[in-house]
């Protein structure tokens, strides 16, 4: 367990942090946006970007990924006003948001940040790690991983991580293995990033090591990539020990036919990664949380190009926050966190075509 003195720090800051980049960002966009809506909606897709539905039981600090419906779903996170924290499942064919139930130890109302989730080679929906606070608000990492039925529409428990962790990245190999890569782990003390790389292989239930990453990071995306490796991609590096906390812009891949880790491009700025995916272009795009640490300033979005080994910079997503990047019918979709933290509210979405 970690120790209670950063705990509750980082928790009231978090939330803060996410509310001043949404208010920054709500301001400017106020500011900018002219007196016509119609302007405004021009204006805005002009960048790419389109405003859909926004979700329901808007929340912060989600997990979320692409089913092989092409849906979106949207797992655990922290909401406010005692809601219950459903599973959202967005449907881009109607644009429509529906409920599923949440994850077994979030039946009631709660909260579970930072986790990860992944979709399995048969579509089990895979929710793992992130961490939970009890009452005197101590965040503790956890190691469960539950599987989604979609067809049954009901969750099981699965082999927990050997390596109990928040803010963490997953992704499907080709081997259909979940990958479970990096976050902030318990070292015994106030808590560290990991480089630490497990494989949960569904057919038997069970979990394997993997090659450790070469860096250490939290709140970071992995991806495979079109040349089927597995990406790392951004994120910071967290001592809680030292009170260090390092944006990173580095970026390793990770081949499944020589088993190691390769650095390539960095992004163009060191950022946290809400998530990425692989574009209908081939390129890898990444969404930014934020472009500093604890700044207000927006969110980033980068595309890398295999082939060249390079980065381009886009127009960053509407919204700030924990937003999150993931990828339907070759897009990327962005839901933004709750737009209060004092009574239910949605969390505003926007999709960009690739």
């Amino acid at each position: 367990m970690f120790g209670t003195g950063w705990t509750r720090r980082a928790r009231r800051d978090t939330r803060r942090r996410y509310r001043l980049r949404s208010a920054s960002l709500a301001a400017l966009a106020l500011a900018s946006a002219g007196s016509s809506v119609l302007s405004a909606d021009s204006a805005l897709a002009a960048t790419g970007w389109q405003k859909v539905t926004p979700m329901p039981y808007g929340r912060v600090a989600e997990a979320a990924t692409e089913g092989l419906n092409g849906h979106v779903y949207v797992i655990a996170g922290v909401i406010c006003c005692h809601q219950p924290l459903y599973t959202m499942d967005y449907n881009p064919t109607t644009k429509t948001w529906s409920k599923l139930p949440p994850p077994p130890d979030l039946k009631g109302s709660g909260e579970l940040s930072d986790s990860a989730a992944a979709t399995g080679p048969k579509g089990l929906i895979y929710h793992l790690g992130g961490g939970s606070s009890d009452m005197s608000e101590i965040w503790t990492p956890r190691g469960e991983l539950e599987g989604l039925s979609l067809s049954a529409k009901t969750w099981t428990v699965e082999a927990s991580m050997p390596t109990p962790r928040g803010m963490l990245a997953a992704a499907t190999g080709p081997d259909g293995r979940i990958y479970a890569l990096g976050g902030l782990a318990n070292d015994g003390n106030l808590g560290t990033s990991t480089a630490i790389v497990e494989a949960y292989v569904p057919s038997l239930n069970s979990w394997t090591t993997a090659p450790s990453m070469q860096q250490a990071r939290t709140n970071f995306a992995a991806v495979i990539g079109p040349d089927h490796r597995l990406y790392a991609i951004g994120g910071e590096y967290v001592n809680f020990n030292t009170g260090c906390c390092q944006l990173l812009a580095s970026v390793e891949a990770f081949s499944f036919t020589t088993h190691t880790w390769t650095y390539v491009a960095p992004l163009p700025t060191a950022a946290m990664i809400a998530g990425a995916v692989v574009g209908a272009d081939g390129r890898i795009y990444a969404v930014g949380q934020e472009i500093g640490y604890g700044a207000n300033g927006p969110q980033g979005l980068w595309a890398y190009d295999v082939k060249t080994n390079s980065w381009t910079t886009l127009t960053a997503p509407p919204v700030a926050g924990v937003a999150t990047g993931v990828g339907t019918n070759k897009s990327i979709v962005v839901v933004g966190p709750e737009t209060s933290s004092s009574r239910p509210s949605n969390g505003p979405t926007y999709i960009y075509a690739t």
